[in-house]
This record gives C-alpha cells, structure tokens and sequence, in this order.
C-alpha cells in the first residue's frame, strides 16, 4: 500500500488533481441514487484521464474501489454491483437508459426476439423534429440565425403550458444553455424577446452556463450541479461546437470524432436530454446543400441529425436538415424581428437593436416574398431606365425605386441585396457585373421590359382606384 502512495507522486499534476476532483464530485453527491450515478461517470473520467498520460488505468479504478467503500456505495449496492461499475469504466458502453449496474460482455450474440426486444419507442422533445436521447448539429452561416433560433427552442421548452413550434407540440422541460460565444450579444437578445413577451419569462425553467471550459474533465461536476440545481433537463444547448473543441486541428477525423462523441455524453445528463449543437459550416457556403459542420467527417458521422439555417433574404430563415435518423420534417420558416426597448440601452441610454426569431407562418411567407419579387423589379425597371452609356450607382438605383430612409438617404443595402439575388437567379443570371458596374444580361433585359410594363400597368391600376375613392 505504501509503494502505491509513493509512486503517485511521481503522477502528473493535471491526473491527480482531475482523479481528486472526480473523487470529490462523489462524496458531496447528496442521495446515494446520484452518488451512484456520479460514481459510475466519475470513475469513467477518471480512467480517460489515466490513458491520457499513459498511467495504468487499474490506479484510477482501485482509488474508485476504496471511494466506493468509504462512501456506503458497497454497503447500499453491493460488491458485485461496484465491481460491475468499475469493469464498465474500464470497457465503456452507452448509457441507453437500462439497468446502468448491470454488467455487459464484450460481446452479445442475441436472436431475433431478444434483439427485437431492446426497441425503445423515440420520446420526442419536438414532435416529429429533436427527440430525447438525441444529439443534433444545427449549422449556419455566421449571421443567419443559428442563435435566434436556438434560443427560441430553448424558450418554447421551458415555458410552462403547451407551446408549438408551427405545427409540431413542444413537450415542456427545463433547458440549459452553454454560453461559450457572444454572452453579451445572448443577454441582449434575451432582453430584447423578454420585452415582447405577454408573460413573465422569469416563470421559464432555463439555465444558462457561460464561459468555456473544458466539458469532459467537468462532466462529473456538470452531473452533479445540473442535478442539484435544475433536476431532470430536456434540452442542452451548445453555442458553438468550436468554442468548446479543445484540440489544435479542425479537420482531423481523430480529433472532431472525439469531441463529437463527448458531446453525446452530455445526452446521458439527468432526463436524457435532447442535445443541439450550434455549428460553423465548411468555408464558402453559397447554398443550404453545403451546410455541414466544419471540421472531420466523423463529426457528423456521430450526430443523429444536422438541421440547417439558411437566411435568404433579409428577415426571413428556412430551418431543414441534410441528414436526420427518423422520418424528417417539412422545411419552417422563421422571421428575424428586429427589438428596441428601453430595457436594452447603452451608458449614454441610446437603445441598442436586437433580433429574435419568431415562427412564420405560410401566409407571413408568401407575403415576404412577393415583396422580395417586387423589390428585384423595381431595380430591374430602373437599371434598364438609366441604359448602359451612364452606368448608375448604387445609389441612384435606389433613388429612381424611392427607397429612401428617414434621415434623406438612398437605402443601398436594399438594392445590393436585390442585385445579388438577381446575380444568382436560376437558371439564367439578369445581372452581371463589370468594374463595379451592374450591367443586364439578355435574359436580365427581357426580364426588366416585362417589369417596367407590369409596373406601370400596376400604377394605372393604383390610380383608378384611387380615383374612384375620392369620386365616392
């Protein structure tokens, strides 16, 4: 026993005092039901810690078996029950919401019934969209909503009474989020939607944990704390994947599968939460189709579902997906409402705009783009009205279409975004650009000859009636 305590001086720092703190998570466990589960996670830290630094993974096991003593875990349970539990540390598999004491050979040959047998039917958090157990990955362009969205679920979860999200039932739960990009940007968004809300979101069972550590050593911890303070959760929210990756390559298949897999760990927190991952994409993303998690394959590889968010105009968002296991889910729309209040004001008290993502339905849709399609005619109208020999500007494309804000100035962003759609229409382009110029392409200038016509006939329209209200 003495060569024991002798050699571990010589163990790194960084074991000792993760096995310690792992120890120490167990001990303040305060019934022994979570004391067992915390041992169970602990003991698992514990050995990956060991593999880490190449120490025999039986030291970190015999200090759980002595822990196991001094904490009533072998009275309560039983020796066979522990060792069982330390055999699982040392060859872990899945926690799948069985009999966790209960040991597993390497290796189960089962028949069709037995197999059969071990369907669990899916308990969905989100009818027909993000089941419990879960994990999902929901990638987004930098700026297209992947926040807005995620803390709309997060609210829709925790609300007490039946919530929808479109058509799909919310079933209630607690939801936590991990803060480890933009606190500030989350608070000020969380603000801006408490504002507007008709009820008191201080009766909401959210919980937020700011700041970046490193999950897996503080899983124990999590374990414990989550237990103690929130009880059994529906839904983790992680923002970003890449905050919390902590290795030094982002495309190495080894490396994003791990964390991914550590990631799916935080499924086996109290309540089986659904988890949902917020994701960077691939570099240069131009469509939905290419929004894949940014890193290694293996990292979608392990997540059961990668929905997308796609911002393709300036307000309006389509959530899908590109992978899921299940049946899947019809594309939703959302709208990002810009927020001004006076709780959200800097020191000099000017408000400071925010955005939430509120539920759009199809008429909200259809509505939206029918002003996305009039705005392009009106800047394929005037570009055809200045002609080539002069080239226009930015500017006086959006003077000659009357976009004009408040202070006297052209809104420019509303004609470039309209001339980027126009540059990708499908199948033909209507405008291309040359030295700063946009210039009509065939297709762009039989396109604009129909617009002038059809806006023109629609003032004449707009005249009459107007007319006709006034003889009245």
């Amino acid at each position: 026993m003495n060569e024991t305590v002798e050699e571990s001086v010589f163990y790194p720092a960084e074991y000792q005092n993760g096995v310690a703190s792992f120890m120490r998570a167990v001990s303040l466990a305060q019934t022994i039901e979570t004391r067992l589960a915390t041992f169970r996670l602990s003991c698992r830290e514990a050995v990956v810690l060991a593999r880490k630094h190449y120490i025999p993974e039986r030291d970190a096991v015999d200090r759980f078996a002595d822990l196991a003593i001094s904490t009533d875990l072998v009275e309560s349970y039983g020796s066979d029950v522990i060792d069982a539990v330390l055999a699982e540390a040392m060859n872990p598999s899945p926690i799948n919401g069985r009999d966790e004491t209960t040991p597993s050979a390497p290796i189960q040959i089962l028949s069709r019934e037995s197999y059969m047998k071990r369907f669990e039917p899916p308990e969905y958090l989100i009818d027909g969209l993000m089941q419990r157990g879960f994990i999902y990955s929901l990638t987004g362009v930098t700026g297209h909503a992947k926040s807005a969205i995620a803390l709309l679920l997060s609210e829709l979860v925790s609300s007490p009474g039946v919530q929808y999200l479109g058509g799909h039932r919310v079933e209630h739960g607690r939801a936590v989020y991990f803060v480890g990009e933009n606190p500030t940007d989350i608070c000020m968004r969380l603000i801006g939607a408490d504002s507007r809300r008709a009820d008191e979101a201080t009766i909401d069972n959210s919980f937020f944990i700011p700041g970046v550590f490193d999950i897996a050593t503080m899983m124990p911890l999590l374990y414990r704390e989550i237990g103690k303070c929130c009880g059994d959760i529906g839904l983790v929210i992680i923002d970003t994947s890449a905050a919390y990756f902590l290795g030094n390559e982002e495309l190495s298949n080894t490396q994003m599968g791990a964390h991914a897999r550590m990631l799916r760990r935080l499924t086996e927190l109290p309540g089986r939460p659904c988890v949902l991952v917020l994701c960077h994409p691939i570099k240069h993303a131009s469509e939905p189709s290419q929004l894949l998690p940014r890193g290694g394959g293996a990292f979608l590889a392990e997540m059961d579902g990668n929905l997308t968010a796609w911002k393709h105009d300036e307000v309006m968002v389509t959530l899908h997906y590109n992978k899921i296991r299940g049946p899947g889910f019809e594309p939703m729309t959302f709208r990002l409402e810009t927020i001004r209040t006076d709780r959200l004001i800097d020191r000099q008290g000017r408000q400071i705009p925010t955005v939430r993502a509120v539920w759009a339905s199809q008429t909200e849709e259809d509505e939206q783009a029918a002003g996305i399609h009039k705005d392009d005619e009106r800047v394929l109208a005037a570009r055809i009205f200045f002609g080539d020999e002069n080239p226009p500007s930015i500017a006086q494309l959006a003077t000659h279409c009357g976009w004009i804000h408040g202070d006297g100035n052209p809104s420019k962003t509303r004609v470039v975004r309209s001339l980027e759609r126009l540059e990708k229409a499908k199948p033909h382009a209507l405008v291309y650009r040359d030295r700063g110029r946009h210039f009509l392409t065939e297709k762009g200038k039989e396109a604009a000859r129909k617009a002038t016509l059809k806006l023109a006939a629609d003032e004449r329209a707009h005249s009459g009636q107007m007319n006709m209200n006034l003889d009245d």
